[in-house]
């Protein structure tokens, strides 16, 4: 199996039987390891803004294309790039071609107990 930390045995596989303070100290064990994942992909990260800005100033475009969750939070993301950074582009928003689908569900849930 390829290395994804996805399907790694978890030490959080017994949720329920853990102590409140063993939950809390676990997630705050977790959250640090971020701040070091963060800290070593900078350089790639840096590179990769730098080359976003020269594109948009040159009147380059961003896609947001999602559905369910990821597309609602697409199009909340793209309405705050103007007044966030101040651009005068446009984002161009793929979502559902249903009416009101990016804002409700349109296959069945399961219910929620």
């Amino acid at each position: 199996m390829e290395d994804r930390i996805t399907e790694q045995d978890s030490a959080y596989d017994d949720l329920q039987r853990m102590s409140v303070h063993d939950i809390l100290t676990g997630i705050n064990r977790e959250d640090a390891r971020v701040h070091e994942a963060v800290r070593r992909t900078i350089p790639v990260m840096e590179l990769l803004v730098e080359r976003i800005v020269e594109r948009m100033q040159r009147g380059g475009r961003m896609f947001y294309i999602g559905a369910g969750t990821s597309g609602r939070l697409g199009v909340t993301d793209a309405s705050e790039l103007p007044p966030t950074y101040g651009g005068p582009w446009s984002t161009p928003k793929t979502t559902p071609k249903e009416p009101g689908a990016t804002w409700r569900p349109t296959t069945p849930q399961p219910a929620m107990c």
